[in-house]
């Protein structure tokens, strides 16, 4: 009796699990590319290892889990990307400090075992790119601000960021949210620590901050700068710290939607400008990335969700996707 003809071998990638820590979310999703991409900006005729792009999800900072985001991980290895879809602990069992930590101690792990070739599938000289939508992109944005003791800069980690939709300026969104009457609808506040941590978890005002300190101490002196400026810039000379911790953000590519109801286009308008202030300062205390480097694309239709959905079912067969021919120029 003839056997049966055996299904054939699946063309999508198949994740597999790790954990970077002990809580039930501090785990991550990892998709191996299914093929190589093509060396768009190495300057080389020969293939690339592929980079790693790093997925971090939304949810108003209080919900979200690998698991809902298994469409991005098969779309972005289908393009030739290994993705690595990050969960972190979030509110109530966090606040965004510790979704920040998280970050952290995740980027960590990921670095030292992709250089160690401990994820099967990902080359140990593939580069690595943080991408978060919504209040993602915003905890990534915060990570590379924050100061820790205890930890190498994930900006010395990752080769880029690409922000999509995110809220990068708090007090703009809480006021844009109560103007339509949803500002109590989200953890927003709360997992912030309340209204009065908005300026120092906002990744503009706290960039705008040190690009006036830079500024200033190239003019050699503290002149007409704000005095949380100038209290800034002693407690980053007290630490051995140099103007260069902020210039150190990574290169940018920020996408939005014009018609995003929920967070408006200008978080990532402003925050491209507060990246780009940085360009004229200089680079001349070692920062790992160039400063000052940001590309912003605002996309003419779709919403809030418009960016992720694109992300996760787009493909880029028919070679239409904005976003995706804009993340392929960008990481490969």
């Amino acid at each position: 009796k003839d056997q049966p003809t055996p299904p054939p071998p699946p063309t999508h990638p198949v994740p597999y699990r790790r954990s970077y820590g002990n809580h039930p979310s501090q785990i991550m999703d990892i998709y191996p590319s299914t093929k190589h991409s093509s060396p768009v900006n190495s300057g080389s005729s020969h293939p690339s290892a592929p980079p790693t792009v790093v997925f971090v999800h939304g949810g108003a900072w209080g919900s979200g889990h690998p698991y809902m985001y298994k469409l991005v991980g098969m779309s972005l290895a289908s393009e030739g990307i290994n993705c690595i879809v990050l969960g972190y602990r979030t509110y109530p069992c966090t606040d965004v400090n510790g979704q920040v930590g998280d970050l952290i101690a995740a980027f960590g792990y990921i670095n030292d075992a992709v250089k160690a070739h401990e994820f099967t599938g990902i080359d140990p000289e593939s580069a690595i790119y943080a991408c978060g939508h919504s209040s993602g992109a915003h905890i990534i944005a915060l990570s590379f601000l924050k100061e820790s003791p205890d930890r190498t800069s994930i900006c010395n980690i990752v080769r880029g960021f690409i922000g999509l939709n995110g809220p990068y300026h708090l007090w703009q969104m809480y006021e844009f949210h109560r103007d339509i009457g949803i500002n109590d609808v989200g953890p927003l506040c709360p997992a912030n620590g309340g209204k009065e941590n908005f300026d120092r978890n906002s990744p503009v005002l706290i960039l705008e901050e040190r690009a006036a300190a830079a500024k200033a101490e190239r003019r050699g002196g503290e002149g007409n700068m704000p005095s949380g400026t100038r209290m800034e810039r002693k407690k980053a000379q007290s630490k051995g710290k140099s103007r260069n911790c902020a210039a150190s953000f990574p290169r940018s590519l920020l996408l939005h939607n014009e018609k995003d109801c929920i967070i408006p286009c200008s978080s990532s308008e402003r925050l491209h400008r507060a990246i780009a202030s940085f360009k004229d300062i200089g680079d001349d205390e070692g920062a790992h990335l160039p400063s000052g480097h940001s590309r912003l694309v605002i996309l003419p239709e779709g919403d809030h969700f418009s960016t992720l959905i694109e992300l996760a079912v787009g493909g880029d067969k028919d070679g239409k996707s904005t976003l995706l021919k804009e993340l392929k120029l960008f990481c490969c």
